[in-house]
């Protein structure tokens, strides 16, 4: 998997890749999951991914490109996820900002709120949980949100229903990495 951000998803996604490793430490069956945090606007992550798939060893089984909206022009937003399709690349996108999919761990968001406000508002999210509030570089993130997970993508899946004819740019708020999350619980959930 690439992410668009180099820290946020990245650190988020190493949680969930500790956890299936954690729970595979001692079997027979295993599973390699790379994440690559890229730090580069949406079109250039499908583009890296297409480059990094031409030139590895290895066959990777399934691809995930992960990003956000954020203030990215709305046809290069459209075009990442058009084009990841055509590539057969899984998209894990966020409109506005990721911070919305962590949100949706304590509250369904059904008003669009620009990137700063997703941090305050999860800001304040965790601090009424008791944690101290929001880091964009907190590596404790993932076991905070964990026990939240399944409200998470209760609620994603819900917000996903409200958008089915808007091109994907108008989808907002509405995040898709409930997909990418459903996939990597699979595996926990073995």
């Amino acid at each position: 998997m690439a992410t668009e951000g180099e820290k946020t998803e990245v650190l988020y996604f190493n949680g969930l890749k500790d956890e299936i490793n954690k729970k595979y430490s001692n079997s027979v069956e295993s599973f390699t999951i790379d994440i690559r945090g890229l730090g580069k606007e949406t079109l250039r992550v499908i583009e890296e991914i297409e480059d990094v798939r031409r030139h590895a060893p290895i066959v990777y089984e399934h691809i995930w490109a992960v990003f956000y909206k954020d203030d990215f022009p709305n046809d290069h937003f459209d075009n990442a996820i058009t084009k990841a399709k055509a590539h057969n690349i899984n998209t894990a996108w966020s409109n506005e900002s990721f911070e919305l999919w962590y949100c949706l761990h304590f509250s369904l968001q059904q008003s669009a709120l620009s990137r700063g406000a997703y941090n305050v508002s999860l800001d304040n999210l965790l601090k009424a949980k008791g944690y101290p509030g929001y880091s964009k570089i907190d590596s404790g993130i993932y076991p905070i949100l964990r026990p939240y997970m399944d409200t998470a993508i209760k609620h994603a899946k819900k917000l996903d229903t409200h958008y089915t004819d808007l091109t994907y740019s108008k989808r907002n708020p509405c995040t898709k990495v409930y997909k990418l999350v459903e996939e990597l619980k699979e595996i926990i959930d073995k």
